[in-house]
């Protein structure tokens, strides 16, 4: 089976769940490594999520020298994740290809030259139906909240706010977003944390783990298939700052409580 990884650029997600497909002895054909979104579509996203204030605010972060730049919770967590996870598209004999954007012509034509049977996403966007016509048998996504209920983005943080453990799913991918059908999900065994880096960082290795499983499933061919029921509320959209950081200060306050409740430890 010709198995291949459509991934971001430096894409944690897309490291990840390479490397726990090595772990696991699955045969991956190649990479193919795409740009990641346009300036514009941040900027929308920020504009929803915190208005003219947050756009200014990322525009000033952005015209900074690189060194002087504010570095937010996001881009720690994302920093912390690419401590952990090489590049290991680097390693061994898995052949790259780079692309132009997630659906440009380069990457479309770079999918039908290697003619994949399965496409395994790893934090590349939203796929559109030229592209997602290609794989012969299909592709996957490892989404890294408990479908069908966290569909979108910030999932982790919307979780977290809403007081639930988080999880993560790996799905079919079809022309909605996040509702193809569900071959495995699972929440994380322990749903304290103490900052929303390190919840982000424990769910996308569970969603590394769980596309590896499920790959396995896909070629062995008992690869299950669960519909999805219709979610309760429409798909996230980017958590606002105020927000984020009262989910921030929750967590923290939180961990301060259960090591301050801790039994002590007595001597023998």
């Amino acid at each position: 089976m010709r198995i291949f990884l459509l991934m971001q650029r430096g894409s944690p997600h897309g490291n990840f769940i390479g490397h726990a497909l090595a772990r696991r002895g699955v045969p991956l054909c190649g990479v193919v490594l795409v740009e990641g979104p346009p300036i514009w579509t941040n900027l929308r996203r920020t504009w929803r999520a915190d208005g003219l204030r947050g756009v200014a605010r990322a525009g000033m972060r952005r015209l900074m020298p690189r060194g002087r730049r504010e570095r937010g919770e996001g881009c720690r967590a994302v920093d912390a994740l690419r401590e952990d996870a090489l590049a290991y598209y680097n390693e061994g004999d898995v052949g790259v290809v780079r692309g132009d954007q997630v659906n440009g012509p380069r990457t479309i034509a770079a999918l039908r030259a290697a003619r994949p049977d399965l496409l395994l996403l790893g934090g590349c966007g939203i796929l559109g139906p030229e592209l997602l016509a290609i794989p012969r048998i299909g592709t996957l996504n490892a989404h890294p909240g408990w479908l069908p209920d966290y569909r979108g983005v910030d999932v982790v943080a919307w979780c977290l706010h809403d007081g639930e453990i988080p999880g993560a799913t790996v799905h079919w991918v079809d022309a909605g977003v996040d509702a193809g059908d569900i071959i495995l999900r699972r929440r994380l065994p322990d749903g304290a944390f103490d900052s929303l880096a390190a919840a982000r960082r424990a769910v996308t290795q569970l969603a590394a783990e769980l596309m590896a499983e499920a790959v396995q499933l896909v070629i062995g061919g008992t690869a299950p298939r669960l519909a999805q029921s219709a979610a309760s509320r429409p798909a996230f959209r980017l958590m606002s700052s105020r927000t984020r950081h009262a989910v921030e200060a929750a967590l923290r306050k939180h961990s301060k409580i259960r090591v301050v409740n801790a039994p002590l430890a007595t001597a023998p």
